[in-house]
């Protein structure tokens, strides 16, 4: 009969070993990816799969048959909040009171809406955004108050009215 060389078989075996541990260590893995809670990996799959986006299409231009643009779509910001989210409500109110020429009291009213979403503003001008990060409502860095933000529009814009 032939059989292996001794240091052979030890070898083969030693291999066995090691991929029938390599797999038990990928398993044990799985099951603890998969069946036990992970605070981090909760928090990836709700900010994943329950985050909120808003899209809205670009609008393309037109032009006459000269190429002479007729109507374009143009970049805006608008402002919007979650009411329930503010925090400082009166402070944040009179600021944005301020910025956006609307008074107190209409804004006040608007954000004791029990609504997740509401606009405040709709494509803001560029002095009224200067006013939002003068007030600090926008950061230096571009954040905003817990609760308000800016979502990115576009808006027709008409060359020869």
């Amino acid at each position: 009969m032939n059989r292996p060389v001794d240091g052979v078989g030890k070898r083969l075996r030693a291999l066995q070993f090691g991929m029938l541990a390599l797999g038990a260590v990928v398993i044990a893995r799985s099951f603890s990816i998969q069946i036990l809670t992970d605070s981090r990996l909760e928090r990836m799959a709700r900010r994943q799969f329950q985050g909120k986006m808003l899209l809205s299409p670009r609008r393309g231009a037109i032009v006459d048959r000269n190429g002479e643009a007729l109507a374009v779509s143009v970049d805006s910001s608008s402002l919007a909040a979650n009411p329930s989210k503010i925090r400082r409500r009166s402070n944040i109110v009179r600021l944005l009171a301020r910025a956006l020429d609307i008074p107190v009291e209409k804004l006040q009213a608007r954000l004791r809406e029990k609504r997740e979403f509401i606009w405040l503003r709709r494509h803001l001008t560029e002095q009224e955004m200067n006013l939002l990060k003068k007030s600090q409502i926008i950061a230096a860095d571009g954040d905003l108050v817990e609760g308000l933000w800016l979502v990115r529009e576009s808006r027709r814009v008409h060359p020869h009215h």
